[in-house]
């Protein structure tokens, strides 16, 4: 049997959309980003913490910054839908680590919040 997905892409117009199936580990990120790497026209992202939770370390959330960072296909705006609270105050550590000069991103509690920010 083969194992589940841990996330999906999407698209919705301009926006490339991943849903949280389950709870990602850091190399599931770390594969994630390298999918979405290798996608055109990505440069508004929704990620939706809905299903499930990230549960890392301070560290591995840094490193993954780090990492997301680092990768060429860079995105202009980014927002995260976590309405748990445990994945809402690691997103926003996240945010601090990860946004840059060319990148902005925003958590949100509220899926239409997010769109609307994303598409402002």
């Amino acid at each position: 049997m083969a194992d589940s997905p841990i996330y999906e892409i999407s698209r919705d117009d301009d926006i490339v959309q991943i849903e949280f199936l389950q709870s990602p580990e850091k190399d599931d990120l770390v594969a994630l980003m390298e999918e979405l790497e290798q996608m055109p026209d990505s440069s508004l992202r929704l990620y939706l913490m809905i299903k499930a939770e990230i549960l890392l370390s301070t560290a591995e959330v840094r490193n993954g910054a780090d990492i997301a960072r680092s990768r060429q296909n860079q995105p202009s705006k980014i927002a995260v839908v976590a309405p748990g609270n445990i994945t809402y105050g690691i997103s926003r550590i996240f945010k601090v680590f990860r946004e840059s000069e060319s990148t902005e991103f925003a958590v949100f509690r509220e899926l239409e919040e997010a769109r609307d920010w994303l598409r402002s």
